[in-house]
């Protein structure tokens, strides 16, 4: 393998979950964002020349990750999938303000999750490490999912002020 070929695979191990994890933020369907994974990876690799080393090269790859996303909920919305425009751009740049964060950011969010009493690590658990939608978290919990998506936001605040704390 030539020396550009191996730097780029090491740089993409390194971040092909974080990758995955962004995408999936937005594609339900693990084939299809299975399908954008392989394709941002092929861009990345096609433009790894253009990458300035200076930048985070996972922010670089989200950057990809991001536009690819974009061009399938076009597809999508095509299907008369409903999409959010203003939900897309608010969770995706929330990502990036905590993808450009420090590793400290991560570890305080550990700490601050570490406190959440189990009811609402359950519910974190769910939403975010099963990758379940509201209504599926509604029906296992026996909640309204306006009540699951009230908590989930509460939860969200307790966890920025937690982290908000450490600074």
């Amino acid at each position: 393998m030539n020396k550009r070929k191996d730097n780029f695979i090491n740089y993409w191990l390194n971040v092909q979950t974080d990758v995955k994890g962004y995408i999936r933020l937005f594609i339900n369907n693990e084939a299809d964002a299975d399908d954008i994974l392989q394709d941002v990876a092929i861009i990345a690799y096609k433009k790894f020349e253009e990458y300035n080393k200076t930048t985070p090269f996972r922010s670089w790859v989200i950057g990809i990750a991001r536009y690819e996303v974009l061009a399938k909920r076009k597809k999508y919305a095509k299907n008369k999938i409903l999409y959010y425009p203003e939900l897309f751009e608010s969770i995706s740049d929330a990502y990036e303000e905590i993808r450009d964060e420090s590793n400290d950011k991560v570890s305080f969010l550990k700490k601050c999750i570490q406190k959440l009493d189990d009811k609402n690590y359950k519910l974190l658990k769910l939403r975010y490490g099963d990758l379940l939608r509201i209504k599926k978290i509604s029906v296992l919990l026996g909640l309204k999912p306006v009540t699951i998506r009230v908590r989930l936001n509460r939860v969200r605040n307790t966890l920025k002020n937690c982290i908000n704390s450490y600074k």
